[in-house]
């Protein structure tokens, strides 16, 4: 199972303008008895994640989820699929994302002028 990130775009929420939309999308798993997916979220830092938390259950008939996330953090994702019999699969590939946007520009930039010392 192969999890792509497919795009990452800004969200303006009030007071919360540092949010990030993440939408993950994987190939469909063609068991028969397939149930559903669970994703799998850790913070990402140099390298090395965890711990790992489920953070959403996604039916069976979808293969794309859409996750936010706090911007200048870093995240890795998983997903596990599990059939109606209760038996979960491995894991898929991890996916991660990784802080890539630029700060805002400082604003209001002055001088002053003031006597030079002698």
């Amino acid at each position: 199972m192969k999890i792509y990130i497919l795009g990452v775009l800004l969200i303006l929420y009030p007071k919360l303008s540092d949010a990030l939309e993440v939408t993950l999308s994987w190939d469909a798993n063609t068991d028969k008895d397939l149930a559903y997916y669970t994703l799998y979220q850790a913070d990402a830092l140099n390298g090395k994640t965890g711990p790992w938390s489920a953070v959403k259950t996604i039916p069976e008939t979808l293969i794309s989820t859409t996750v936010i996330v706090e911007d200048g953090k870093n995240f890795a994702w998983y997903l596990t699929a599990s059939d109606a019999s209760g038996n979960t699969s491995g894991a898929s590939n991890t996916v991660s994302l990784y802080d890539k946007i630029a700060p805002h520009a400082p604003i209001n930039l002055s001088k002053d002028i003031g006597e030079t010392q002698p």
